[in-house]
Parts: structure tokens; sequence; C-alpha cells
């Protein structure tokens, strides 16, 4: 769900892509925790 969820929010345009970045950086430091 989490991953489909940031493929839509990417595909919106690169204007999310730090949104995008961060929400990837919460779910690998969130799967090491």
């Amino acid at each position: 769900m989490y991953l489909r969820k940031i493929i839509l929010t990417c595909q919106n345009g690169f204007a999310f892509m730090r949104k995008c970045y961060f929400s990837i950086l919460n779910i690998f430091f969130a799967g090491c925790i």
C-alpha cells in the first residue's frame, strides 16, 4: 500500500520528488528499526 501511494505521488510530477524521497526514507528507516 505504501509503495503504491509513493508511486502515485511521484507520478503527479517532479514537484513531489522531495515528498517521495522522504517517504522512502521513512519506510527504509522504519524497516531497519
